[in-house]
């Protein structure tokens, strides 16, 4: 396992960008090229986005989809800079959920592919603003705040260990991080939904579900995803939770 070096660069990523509200989709057809698996940003779309909504992608689906396609992935919340750079350090691109910027709070996926300790800046190749995109890491807690530090990273399966080992060494605990997320406010709007966007019928019972899902607590997740079909929840949404239940965590 690498320890975190001053500065590091994976690739860098394709650039792929970004059709209208497509930034989750395009992030994880980003990641997925970086480790050889092909998939346009059409093709994501239309596993992790199939309504062709304006309003964004539910992280729900995400790891039926990889998996599909042969590549593990950790879903996380109460992710911290540690988290990133640990991440990126060992070869790992990580998919963040935040605001695009301090001015603008539309919620966006990115990818975070690099970090330079000496000018305190992460590097993207950002669906929506570009590739070589930066930003600071003081900006870059305050926009990541709004979603609770969400992350994604999608890998190798035969890379387990490795992604393990390295959580553990930055300080991250899958338990204790949802542990917190049920705590909080679940969201009822996707992770890159517009601040103060639109909400979806039965989210927050999904968005527990979800949460008790990646605990291992299946019979709770259960009685969410009932709640959230009795008060009318998308049909899709309550489909990748229920497929989420049978997947690995």
């Amino acid at each position: 396992m690498a320890p975190i070096p001053q500065s590091i660069r994976l690739g860098p990523l394709t650039y792929i960008r970004q059709t209208l509200n497509n930034c989750g989709p395009a992030a994880v057809a980003e990641v997925l090229h970086f480790w050889g698996v092909e998939q346009t940003q059409g093709q994501a779309q239309a596993a992790l986005r199939p309504d062709g909504n304006n309003r964004g992608m539910w992280p729900y689906p995400v790891p039926g989809y990889v998996a599909g396609l042969g590549m593990s992935s950790l879903m996380g919340v109460g992710g911290t800079p540690t988290v990133v750079k640990a991440l990126v350090s060992n070869g790992f691109p990580v998919i963040v959920a935040q605001w695009v910027s301090a001015a603008d709070h539309t919620g966006h996926y990115r990818e975070i592919e690099g970090f330079d300790e000496k000018r305190q800046m992460f590097i993207s190749t950002d669906s929506y603003l570009g590739p070589n995109h930066e930003v600071s890491y003081s900006e870059f807690d305050q926009i990541w705040a709004r979603g609770n530090q969400r992350f994604m990273v999608i890998y190798p399966p035969a890379k387990q260990a490795l992604v393990t080992a390295t959580l553990a060494s930055a300080g991250w605990n899958k338990q204790a991080a949802y542990q917190a997320d049920l705590i909080k406010p679940p969201p009822s709007a996707p992770p890159d939904a517009p601040h103060g966007g639109p909400r979806f019928k039965g989210g927050s019972s999904l968005g527990k579900a979800w949460d008790h899902i990646q605990l291992g607590d299946v019979a709770t997740a259960r009685d969410e995803i009932q709640q959230a079909a009795k008060d009318g929840a998308n049909p899709q949404m309550v489909s990748w939770l229920n497929q989420a239940m049978t997947a690995p965590h």
